[in-house]
């Protein structure tokens, strides 16, 4: 195996670099998945609040009807 260089950390037999980035494309789609994600993740709270608010209205529509 390589030699290590200062900014490598020792795992075992492997070594993992922990400065730079030698690849620029491999952050830019890891941000872009995580902007994604962060996106689906909004939209699927507010979905998740609107079907709670419907879901409350129509119980107090159904307690009217029972009275």
């Amino acid at each position: 195996m390589a030699d290590a260089q200062a900014s490598d950390v020792s795992v075992g037999d492997s070594y993992i670099r922990t400065g730079g980035d030698a690849n620029g494309i491999t952050v830019v789609k890891d941000t872009v998945g995580a902007i994604f994600l962060g996106l689906l993740a909004v939209i699927l709270l507010i979905a998740l609040l609107r079907s709670n608010a419907r879901n409350r209205d129509l119980l107090s529509q159904l307690m009217r009807r029972i009275e």
